[in-house]
């Protein structure tokens, strides 16, 4: 079969540093960014592109590109020409937008297709036409279901928006028979005054700029062609030939057939179509190593070798204590229950007078037993926080949704000091002394920028006799922490008591004389414990001075401040246990980051990594339930924190969890992105997964810039990898494997939504449907072990992680 040359119908080309691009034609142009880097400027606008990124151009607007020089940057442009099944002369479809800040779902693939069109281009002798075909109209197919979009002449839009919007019908339709008299009627204004408006705007009429517009095609088609004048003049959106060679020569100062002799003869056109020996030696070698890309690995395990699998203890934040007692998160921990992940269930706000009221001299217990009674019917052993911090929700960083203050009976010391010893005493008799030896107690000191966010000054601010002491400075707080310690310890003494939930990044300049002087004190906790927020921005705002690092990017941010952390306590000799009883990307609860396949591989990866270094990692938060508002009631996903949604899906998160869960007690293998594990010498378990992380993207734009279509623009690009591995000395047989993968392409709740198309008042079949979906695609397969050796292959990609279960085929 022959067909069509395919380098016919587009040209690939490499940008030479620092240069215009000005197109007329009707073709798609796109800026692709190979190896490095380029600055787009066009309009008032400015882009940067990084590796992998694109940009398609806007027609007849001038780009300039600012490129250095080890920078490897393509145009692509490609034959095409719209018919519009809609019969409305209203409508200008065009090809627009970019991968950084109008990014869609499909850019991978996009990426993808045109990293591979540039490599055929670079081997063409070598390359299929059939391949390349594919190619183009896989691209060409993926940019007109993202990147196409219909710009209408609209009426309901203040006139400024109208000549903004006019000025890009211009732009794009400058060559065709355009009336203003029909343009002004279609937007229901008068021309004399949609004229005025326009050239306020923009400094000249739309007569003016319609011409111009013509005359810079035509200049460049009498420099670039050998068309007839008339042609050209005609193509440009002139309709009679006297009224265009006197509008040229007024415009210009010469006839065209002068410029275009005079023009010639002085100026040497740069070409655009080859290039250069040494780019495409360079280029050759780039596509030879990035074929060879596969990130692979070999291991060899010994089943003979192993340690104990550390961290048996489990922890998971729940949030607000009332959040509990609605009938939604009650449903929700029965699932945890069955799941039976979590050793330990954390929450706040418990002794709050709301909650644990004081009427008439007598505490009423039935919230707090309620709420009591759903985490430990739930299989979870109740983690309290005490201290005086009340409910907030974060729409944007600084800018709160509620706050929910917390409520005291009275602030003397006397008065909290009695209520710790109520509560106490009524658990004790109600669960049993050894059911509370178990129990968890975490007092919570308040920083500086947590009391300044949420008004907490008044409520840090505890009477002792006739003083008044500020809990929140060292001094109040060790204070505060002592009293309540020996309160506590002397209804039930294993009761583990500890602090404060520090925060490295806000505190670190002051955690040494903080420690110091809890050591003096006399009174030592029973544990430390922190809080790590790795893209923490509420605080940056509030406490610039205080923060060196508001956002990390670093990969190893969590075990490096573990340690770090470590080498403090080391200096008071300190061997005390250490909690992480908060741990996220963000603390942020309108995140869109907290709904991707990413938040798996980040937790997985944490919790292997600090497990060895730690008691207890307390990820934050179980449910988007205690996080839900008036603005997100409709909305199934919004950017919660939480490991599930509102009415209870699985995210990904979810199945970080799930997926930890089913290691064994035995580690016969643990590095980087692996974890090996046996139950017994016939029963195997092994965790894979990808960590991507964040790379510039994020650290520079706004939360608020990304979506569920552009979010995995803000991580960094990797490509697939492989682990070829061997287990040695098993017992010889037939092994079944099960696959678990999870991933943007398997199971991942937020791509099933986007497929859906809907986000809002889902209805039971809907979310039955997500919940059928979202959830890890699974294969069987058999292996033979020979020799004694068990081989098979893992292969994923970012964002994606794989749990093997391999078990022994009985004879």
């Amino acid at each position: 079969m022959k067909y069509t040359d395919p380098w016919n119908m587009m040209q690939i080309r490499l940008v030479q540093k620092n240069e215009k691009v000005h197109y007329y034609d009707s073709n798609v142009h796109i800026i692709y960014v190979l190896v490095g880097e380029v600055e787009i400027a066009y309009d008032t606008h400015t882009v940067s592109l990084k590796k992998d990124d694109f940009m398609l151009l806007s027609r007849s607007i001038p780009h300039d590109l600012s490129i250095n020089a080890s920078s490897k940057v393509f145009e692509l442009s490609f034959n095409y020409s719209v018919v519009d099944e809609i019969e409305d002369n209203n409508y200008d479809l065009i090809f627009s937008g970019n991968s950084v800040s109008e990014g869609s779902l499909v850019d991978t693939e996009i990426k993808s297709e045109i990293n591979g069109l540039i490599e055929s281009y670079i081997f063409k002798e070598k390359s299929k036409v059939s391949s390349v075909l594919k190619q183009y109209f896989s691209l060409l197919e993926l940019l007109e279901d993202n990147y196409i979009h219909r710009s209408k002449l609209t009426t309901a839009k203040t006139m400024a928006k109208k000549v903004i919007e006019l000025k890009s019908f211009l732009d794009n339709n400058f060559d065709q028979d355009i009336r203003i008299s029909e343009i002004a009627d279609k937007m229901y204004v008068s021309q004399h005054y949609l004229s005025r408006s326009f050239t306020k705007q923009f400094g000249k009429s739309m007569t003016e700029y319609l011409i111009e517009k013509r005359l810079e095609k035509v200049r460049i088609d009498l420099l670039e062609t050998e068309k007839s004048i008339t042609d050209i003049a005609f193509a440009a959106g002139f309709n009679n030939i006297n009224s265009f060679n006197r509008l040229f020569k007024k415009y210009q100062g010469l006839t065209p057939s002068e410029y275009r002799s005079e023009v010639k003869a002085n100026v040497k056109l740069a070409s655009k179509k080859n290039l250069q020996e040494e780019d495409l030696t360079y280029l050759k070698a780039y596509f030879g190593k990035e074929k060879k890309h596969l990130i692979e690995e070999n291991l060899l395990l010994n089943n003979g070798l192993s340690e104990k699998n550390d961290l048996d203890k489990s922890l998971i934040n729940l949030g607000y204590a009332e959040d509990i007692l609605m009938s939604g998160y009650y449903q929700q921990l029965e699932k945890v229950s069955d799941s039976n992940f979590f050793d330990y269930g954390r929450l706040w706000g418990l002794l709050s007078n709301s909650v644990f009221p004081k009427i008439e001299g007598r505490y009423d217990f039935t919230k707090v037993d309620m709420i009591l009674s759903s985490i430990i019917d739930a299989g979870m052993i109740p983690f309290i926080e005490l201290g005086f911090k009340g409910k907030t929700i974060y729409k944007t960083h600084g800018e709160p949704i509620i706050h929910t203050p917390y409520t005291l009976y009275s602030n003397t010391i006397e008065d909290i000091l009695e209520r710790c010893t109520v509560f106490f005493e009524h658990c004790k008799n109600k669960y049993g002394e050894t059911a509370l030896d178990k129990w968890i107690v975490e007092i919570w000191k308040p920083s500086e920028i947590v009391v300044k966010t949420n008004s907490l000054s008044d409520l840090m601010k505890i009477r002792s006799e006739n003083k008044v002491i500020d809990i929140s400075n060292t001094e109040g707080y060790l204070w505060f922490f002592k009293k309540v310690y020996n309160e506590i310890k002397a209804v039930n003494s294993k009761i583990m008591i500890g602090g404060c939930g520090l925060s490295l990044d806000l505190e670190k300049e002051d955690i040494e004389n903080f420690l110091l002087s809890w050591q003096k004190m006399g009174t030592y906790p029973d544990y430390f414990s922190l809080s790590l927020f790795h893209m923490d921005e509420i605080t940056h705002s509030l406490y610039t001075g205080k923060r060196s690092n508001p956002i990390s990017p670093d990969t190893e941010y969590m075990i490096n401040s573990v340690k770090e952390f470590k080498k403090i306590l080391y200096k008071f000799k300190s061997d005390l246990p250490l909690l992480i009883t908060e741990f996220n990307v963000t603390i942020l609860n309108r995140h869109i980051i907290n709904d991707t396949a990413f938040k798996m591989t980040y937790i997985i990866k944490n919790i292997l990594d600090v497990k060895k270094e730690v008691y207890m990692m307390g990820y934050w938060l179980l449910s988007d339930i205690s996080v839900t508002s008036y603005d997100t009631n409709e909305q199934e996903i919004f950017g919660g924190a939480g490991i599930l949604t509102k009415t209870g899906i699985p995210k990904s998160a979810y199945y970080a969890f799930d997926f930890l869960d089913r290691l064994f007690s035995e580690v016969i293998y643990k590095d980087k992105e692996v974890c090996f594990t046996k139950k017994n010498d016939h029963h195997f378990s092994g965790l894979f997964y990808f960590y991507n992380h964040l790379n510039a993207t994020y650290y520079y734009n706004s939360e608020g810039d990304f979506h569920e279509k552009n979010i995995y623009s803000i991580f960094k690009s990797k490509k697939k990898k492989r682990w070829d591995l061997k287990i040695e000395n098993v017992e010889p047989g037939y092994y079944t494997i099960l696959s678990f993968k999870m991933g943007r392409d398997h199971g991942s709740l937020l791509e099933r939504i986007v497929e859906l198309g809907e986000n809002k008042e889902l209805s039971k079949e809907e979310i039955d449907f997500l919940w059928h979906r979202s959830r890890p695609d699974l294969t069987k397969s058999i292996v033979e072990a020979q020799n004694r050796i068990l081989s098979f292959s893992v292969e994923l990609e970012s964002h994606e992680a794989l749990l093997v279960d391999f078990r022994r085929n009985q004879t």
